[in-house]
């Protein structure tokens, strides 16, 4: 049980992570700026954002066990994996050059790959709490 606690807390903290990280151009950036930055992919990764916050509620719903948790691993599990699915096609497709025309710190040019990353742990934490209820 304590374990299942464990994997719930970190998996939500992960898709919270997600979200913070998409939002981190709301802040470095001008708003005409955020808008070229996210329009450059084939899908928008704010939706990414989006589906963080609708994971970190199904997780922390299944671990007040206010929903099935078999469910909510499930549905968290699908969500976060359309998520990296996104935030990895915007990631692609977004130019080099785009991404250091903007007046910011350097390694900002390193944003869409920390957020593919984000995405990508937060996969792999919902992996693991599908994993502490013994569904995979």
């Amino acid at each position: 049980m304590a374990g299942r606690q464990i994997a719930a807390r970190i998996a939500t903290v992960w898709c919270l992570l997600l979200v913070v990280g998409v939002g981190l151009p709301f802040v470095a950036l001008d708003t005409s700026s955020v808008e070229l930055y996210y329009s450059a992919g084939p899908v928008d990764p704010l939706l990414a954002g989006l589906l963080g916050i609708c994971c970190a509620i199904v997780i922390a719903a299944a671990s007040t066990e206010r929903t099935e948790p078999s469910l909510a691993a499930g549905v968290s599990l699908s969500l976060m994996l359309f998520s990296l699915g996104i935030t990895a096609s915007w990631a692609l497709s977004l130019d080099t050059e785009l991404i250091l025309s903007f007046p910011v710190d350097p390694l900002f040019q390193y944003h869409p790959l920390a957020v593919v990353l984000t995405a990508l742990l937060g996969t792999v934490s919902v992996f693991w709490y599908s994993h502490s209820l013994q569904l995979v």
